[in-house]
């Protein structure tokens, strides 16, 4: 028998090391979902290989985040303003990409304006939220039907009701917060980055008419909604056109095997003979 050794966890101890202020201090608390992601995937690509600058492509930060362009560049920016990377350089003739360094002197971090931006996004959520309720489902999306099947021609067709598919249609991510508070539940701050960041990768009518699916299936969670947009989007269909084809079970006996049709063959046969023999043809 081979003795065969597991492979070693990729999860050890100071495999990169962060600044301790990220957690202690509560800067973790102070940046948005995104900004996170942006701001560790500098760290790696510095601390991390025991450099305190380097050169990082935008497609590099865009991989390792899974955020799109414009959420990329709007984070980084927005790091550099609070002071917590420096833009050491532009691109280079190589075109490697933009040089990057942590803010390593803590006292130019801007603590102050980071908190006051947490202060602004509580209110701004609170306006939101009682703006949504004040509103009880009205005024921020249009409901307009898109398809309409009815019958037609010279056939006869037995009557039935006209099929309609309704899409919701939206103007602004704004629009997207009050659905979700309305369909799903509480807006946090989490889970406005991904919003914000469905809506650079999705088109953004679409992520309402998902929301509206999830909340129909009673699967009030950001994930089940990022999956039907997913799927959509693999499926080159918006959520409100993609409706699954339905299973034909096969039915089944009582011992759970499927049954077959009765071969009936042989009582064929005999009623042939017998109708032959009545006629006197039956062959000797």
């Amino acid at each position: 028998m081979t003795d065969t050794k597991p492979a070693p966890s990729k999860i050890i101890p100071n495999t990169f090391q962060t600044p301790n202020l990220l957690t202690d201090e509560g800067l973790l608390a102070l940046l948005t979902g995104s900004e996170t992601k942006c701001y560790l995937v500098v760290i790696r690509k510095t601390f991390g290989w025991r450099k305190d600058r380097d050169r990082i492509a935008k497609s590099q930060i865009m991989t390792a985040t899974g955020l799109g362009e414009a959420s990329v560049d709007t984070c980084m920016a927005s790091l550099v303003d609070y002071g917590l990377i420096v833009r050491t350089a532009e691109h280079n003739t190589a075109n490697e990409g933009v040089e990057w360094a942590p803010q390593m002197d803590d006292r130019l971090i801007n603590m102050q304006a980071l908190l006051e931006r947490q202060e602004k996004a509580k209110q701004a959520n609170v306006k939101k939220t009682a703006k949504a309720r004040s509103n009880q489902g009205g005024g921020y999306v249009q409901h307009t039907p898109l398809v309409q099947h009815t019958q037609g021609g010279d056939v006869q067709h037995t009557p039935q009701q006209p099929i309609t598919t309704n899409i919701i249609v939206v103007v602004s991510a704004g629009d997207v917060f009050k659905v979700y508070e309305q369909e799903i539940g509480v807006l946090t701050p989490l889970i406005a980055d991904a919003i914000e960041d469905a809506c650079d990768t999705y088109p953004i009518e679409w992520i309402p008419e998902a929301m509206s699916i999830a909340a129909k299936a009673n699967k009030r969670s950001w994930k089940y909604i990022e999956g039907i947009l997913k799927n959509c989007k693999a499926k080159g269909i918006r959520p409100s056109l993609n409706k699954l084809e339905p299973q034909v079970k096969p039915v089944h006996g009582k011992a759970g095997k499927q049954q077959s049709k009765p071969d009936i063959s042989g009582d064929r046969e005999k009623q042939r003979a017998r109708l032959q023999k009545a006629k006197g043809t039956v062959p000797a």
